[in-house]
């Protein structure tokens, strides 16, 4: 606080006493005292000295402009000075009893501003000592009638420096008292700017009119700017409008607002392409003052459209999985119901019970199913989450999956084939998002064909690359839906699609999992003849390595 202060001090000393208020002041002081001996009013009728001395006094004051010497920083030198040298003129160039006298209130005031009543005693008995020393060097012999002349003139000077000092300017108690509370007054200043630009959200106060008085770092963030918005008017800076895209005044809503607003329907158009949520806390401010009361608007700005998004993601979360757990719960309470009707029978008919509870058992693999893809999903949306990293074969992973999949193919007459290159180099990356993510890609295979085959093939391409494809003869995606299967919860409305029961998850998935593990999924197809998705990956193909999870000798494969 102490260092504020002083900063305070410096600042006020530089304001007092700079070099364009005392070169100024101290040459026309200086032409008087010409103009004096040319008119033949001074004690000295030397023009040497004369001369000498006002070009002394001069360039003194020109000290003022060097940065290194400036009145705040060395003000005992300088007040010392200014008293010897008009000590000086007063004894040996100007009348002692002359106007020049009155140049003195200065120099008392200034040692009683800076060293108290010590200053103003030393200052007003050094002027005495001069006044007394030019009398008698000026109009011997020195006598009492000398003494009594110029008592008047010193009484009356210690009056008018005292009123001055105490009703004017003050004492240095007083300066120090000020000082104290404009260091206070910036350091709240300071300490509120620290932390408003601490805050992730925008914050931007106006005045009545609309005119940026303060703003933050993340008001020039929300905007993408680094220019000053200072001044400026915010209705000019925030292209603001509603859902239906006509344009709305940021002031025009603040206005609406008796204290505080709330509106998270509008939406800051930052360009022609790109469109932010944002959520507006709009609270009016009122500062009285002397001169009446200022009014004016704080708004805090929030960017809420990853918020949004997640909200519509639940509403439609929500929806979907309302509307696929409704028919399996169904089928299942009716299959399972159908299957206790027909045992309580006496001719119980254990092939319309097998049937039953065939469906039951379909329609909970299902849900299971939904379930499982949930839990990944989860997983998968997570990128902070930790990912236990291994060095494998890709041959072991399609290995795996060729015994899950194959009987399945087979249940529906298509035929399976795994092909992998021969020297494929291990990979290292999480084992089970790799498995996970060709699990969803023959899954779909499986279920969109009803005959054919499904080729499953890994290469090294030119590209030092691993390709990983999955190719089926099923009913295909068109063109146009090519985009839209890595959606979340999105299905084909066509009616082979439909005829499959499924969440809308399984692609969405593996795309955010190849994410994760720095991997690219492709795809080409076309209606009623097949699909090929293709994973592309490297070898090591993580995108960040956690070496602890990498056991043995694996983080010296990963390093190579």
């Amino acid at each position: 606080m102490s260092y504020q202060i002083n900063n305070e001090n410096d600042k006020l000393d530089d304001t007092l006493i700079n070099a364009s208020i005392v070169i100024p002041l101290v040459t026309i002081s200086c032409l008087l005292l010409a103009v004096g001996f040319l008119t033949g009013q001074t004690f000295t009728t030397s023009p040497l000295l004369v001369s000498l001395s006002v070009a002394v006094i001069v360039l003194f004051s020109l000290s003022h402009i060097i940065p290194q010497l400036k009145f705040s920083k060395w003000h005992a030198f300088y007040i010392s000075a200014y008293h010897l040298i008009f000590a000086g003129v007063i004894i040996f160039i100007a009348p002692v009893l002359s106007y020049y006298l009155i140049l003195w209130i200065l120099l008392a005031y200034l040692a009683e501003f800076y060293f108290q009543k010590k200053g103003l005693f030393i200052s007003l008995l050094t002027m005495l000592l001069s006044i007394l020393i030019g009398i008698a060097y000026q109009q011997p012999p020195f006598t009492l009638s000398s003494i009594a002349s110029i008592l008047p003139w010193f009484l009356l000077l210690t009056v008018v420096i005292l009123m001055l000092s105490r009703l004017l300017l003050g004492t240095k108690k007083f300066r120090d008292d000020m000082a104290k509370k404009i260091a206070l007054a910036e350091f709240d200043h300071q300490r509120l700017m620290a932390l408003i630009n601490s805050m992730n959200e925008a914050v931007i106060a106006v005045n009545q009119n609309g005119k940026i008085n303060i703003f933050n770092s993340s008001a020039l963030e929300l905007l993408d700017t680094n220019s000053n918005i200072a001044g400026k008017n915010i209705d000019d800076i925030f292209n603001i409008s509603d859902a239906q895209h006509n344009d709305q005044s940021i002031m025009k809503i603040a206005r609406t607002a008796k204290y505080i607003l709330k509106k998270s329907d509008l939406y800051l158009e930052l360009n022609s392409k790109t469109r932010i949520a944002i959520e507006l806390s709009i609270s009016r401010t009122t500062h009285q003052a002397t001169n009446g009361s200022d009014n004016g608007f704080t708004f805090i700005i929030r960017d809420i459209t990853k918020q949004k998004k997640i909200d519509d993601e639940k509403d439609d979360f929500i929806s979907v999985v309302s509307h696929e757990l409704r028919t399996p719960i169904a089928v299942s309470e009716a299959s399972i119901a159908m299957a206790q009707l027909v045992a309580k029978k006496s001719n119980k008919e254990s092939t319309q019970i097998s049937q039953s509870l065939e469906n039951a058992h379909h329609q909970i693999m299902f849900l299971s199913e939904m379930i499982n893809d949930l839990s990944t999903l989860s997983r998968a949306e997570r990128d902070d989450k930790q990912m236990t990293i291994e060095t494998f074969e890709v041959s072991e992973v399609l290995s795996e999956l060729e015994d899950t999949f194959k009987p399945l193919a087979a249940k529906k007459n298509i035929s399976y084939t795994t092909q992998t290159e021969a020297g494929l180099p291990q990979v290292t990356t999480s084992k089970l998002y790799l498995t996970e993510i060709l699990q969803n890609l023959i899954s779909n295979a499986v279920k969109y064909s009803d005959s054919g085959n499904i080729k499953i093939t890994a290469v090294k391409n030119s590209d030092r690359k691993i390709h990983i494809a999955v190719k089926d003869t099923g009913i295909g995606i068109s063109l146009a839906n090519q985009e839209k299967v890595f959606d979340k919860f999105w299905r084909s409305e066509d009616v082979l699609t439909r005829k499959t029961d499924g969440t809308g998850l399984g692609l969405f998935i593996a795309s955010r999992l190849a994410r994760r593990i720095n991997a690219i999924i492709d795809v080409k197809s076309e209606t009623g003849k097949g699909s090929k998705f293709e994973l592309i990956l490297a070898a090591i193909a993580t995108k960040e390595v956690d070496s602890s999870n990498v056991v043995n000798n694996e983080v010296e494969n990963l390093l190579n």
